[in-house]
């Protein structure tokens, strides 16, 4: 595997000559002789004995207990490096880990999933203090990934369209809480009453995309969003406004139409001006259909032999709010520095509502902010995150608001198994204090009960737990992979991929170990129970 590597490195004295100079100076203007001078060069020597090249020198703080619950696989070769790992969950004083283990651990990930190219970026504040490129960003040409490579970001894009929304609002365009009929007169009555913060928050009860319309090829081209609105506008909505929170993209296509109509101008011309050029995030744009652009990544998806088959740019002009962007890990972390771990582009007012998560009508609190997800790590940290999905390519950004780090990783292979626990892994290389968790769902075997949400036929089957990752069989034809297991605020999650998108599942458990809730791709949800299953019974 070949691989580009991009990496801050310290400052070396001896690249420097003016800190020579300076040490030279300073040395002549002290008296003491010749035993000050040997003092002086031997911490000269000593300097420059440290500052060797990165990969040799280079260590990040992290913890012993993090580094065996990895989301990517390779914990075999962990023990080799940490021989006194306990096997089973605990705490104990963080450990160091070099950051060439993150590399190898990557590269590993990358040959695993089949991923033809990765970029990771962590940001502190908007200073970056890693990133890298892994694997081919073109595999025909032999290009290797960088972190200036252009990824498709998928639904990321929809935090550009709620911070230039937040943007416009501070400029006194728009209200959040008045129904957007005030700007949209002509919208049908289910319509009339939703909000702009319901938009960005996902309660506006609007349907999200249909499986048929996840991924349109030959779709026309829309010179506005309200000429795309046609799409869902006349559909009932699923729940009234503010009632419950239901992801729905088609939710920010009309957000982009509203922010059309009081600024006057098409909506990638707002996010330019607004957004774009105020926080100099000049490889961010939109993707234009059939064009190619300079660095960017070509796009892929995997046939049912495991080979890379490239995916082409659909038309995007009927979502440019919700998916239609293109960006780098670079100027992903620029953008949740500048937008979300600092004043001066935005408020503190302002900012605290990407902070803080929606509430229904009826007070509950949502898991959603306003465009970002609110939760919890593995080890009870509050993050901001929100992943994306395009043709041939996965995104995800996570950001820890309390330590002002952010981790972004761009993939060109379509549903690359890239998830909180990925990007989570990322971060214990430089937070330097995780703790192993302890998981919620023992590991085990659970038989579960539920109906397919398509016809509604019951379905039973199996999850197998393994610590911090599973197996699923019986509910679709092959088993599917669990990438991960966390808590989301109180509930449990489990998250896996097929080739029907992306499955969830959110679960309660009662006491006696029994669990409960749902899952689902997008619409509808279907409910699901879990128990644990008897040692030596028949698998189901």
């Amino acid at each position: 595997m070949r691989i580009r590597l991009f990496r801050e490195k310290a400052v070396r004295i001896t690249s420097h000559p003016e800190a020579f100079r300076s040490a030279g100076s300073t040395k002549a203007n002290f008296s003491g002789g010749g035993i000050f001078n040997l003092k002086l060069l031997v911490c000269l020597l000593i300097i420059i004995s440290l500052c060797q090249p990165a990969h040799t020198r280079e260590f990040i703080t992290a913890s012993k207990e993090f580094l065996p619950s990895f989301a990517f696989s390779g914990n075999d070769n962990l023990k080799n490096v940490y021989p006194d790992q306990p096997s089973s969950p605990g705490l104990s004083e963080p450990g160091k880990a070099p950051v060439s283990l993150l590399e190898s651990l990557l590269e590993k990930f990358l040959k695993e999933t089949g991923i033809p190219g990765l970029s990771v970026a962590v940001f502190r504040g908007d200073r970056i203090i890693y990133h890298a490129g892994f694997g081919f960003s073109d595999l025909k040409n032999k290009i290797p990934a960088a972190p200036d490579t252009l990824y498709r970001i998928g639904s990321i894009t929809k935090l550009l369209t709620a911070a230039t929304t937040l943007k416009l609002y501070e400029m006194g365009l728009i209200k959040l809480h008045t129904p957007i009929s005030r700007y949209l007169p002509d919208l049908p009555e289910p319509y009339r009453q939703i909000t702009i913060a319901q938009l960005a928050g996902h309660l506006s009860g609007i349907r999200h995309y249909r499986p048929d319309e996840l991924y349109i090829a030959n779709v026309g081209e829309y010179s506005n969003l309200q000429e795309a609105l046609v799409r869902f506008i006349k559909d009932p909505l699923v729940h009234p406004p503010g009632t419950a929170y239901l992801y729905s993209s088609y939710g920010y296509v009309l957000l982009g139409a509203v922010l059309e109509k009081v600024s006057g101008k098409n909506f990638n011309e707002i996010v330019a001006e607004t957004l774009l050029k105020p926080l100099s995030l000049s490889d961010t744009l939109p993707e234009r259909h059939l064009r190619h652009y300079e660095r960017s990544a070509r796009f892929y998806a995997l046939t049912d032999k495991g080979e890379h088959r490239e995916v082409f740019a659909e038309n995007f002009s009927y979502k440019w709010p919700a998916s239609g962007y293109l960006s780098t890990v670079l100027d992903l972390g620029r953008f949740a520095a500048r937008t979300v771990l600092s004043n001066g582009f935005l408020k503190k007012s302002t900012r605290e509502l990407l902070m803080k998560p929606q509430k229904t009508s009826a007070g509950k609190e949502t898991i959603c902010s306003f465009g970002f997800r609110i939760g919890r790590d593995r080890w009870g940290r509050k993050v901001l995150y929100h992943g994306g999905e395009s043709p041939g390519a996965r995104a995800f950004m996570m950001i820890y608001p309390d330590r002002k780090l952010s981790v972004i990783i761009l993939a060109n292979l379509f549903r690359a198994h890239i998830f909180e626990g990925e990007a989570a892994t990322v971060a214990g290389f430089f937070l330097g204090d995780f703790r192993f968790p302890r998981w919620p769902i023992p590991p085990g075997q659970y038989e579960f009960s539920t109906r397919n949400p398509e016809d509604g036929t019951p379905v039973d089957g199996l999850i197998e737990i393994e610590d911090d990752r599973g197996t699923i069989h019986g509910l679709f034809d092959k088993p599917l992979r669990l990438s991960l297991i966390c808590l989301d605020r109180d509930r449990i999650r489990l998250t896996a991929a097929s080739d029907r998108g992306f499955i969830n599942f959110w679960l309660h458990v009662d006491g006696n170990g029994n669990y409960s809730g749902f899952w689902g791709t997008a619409l509808p949800l279907t409910s699901i129970t879990m128990r644990t299953r008897p040692k030596n019974s028949p698998h189901p």
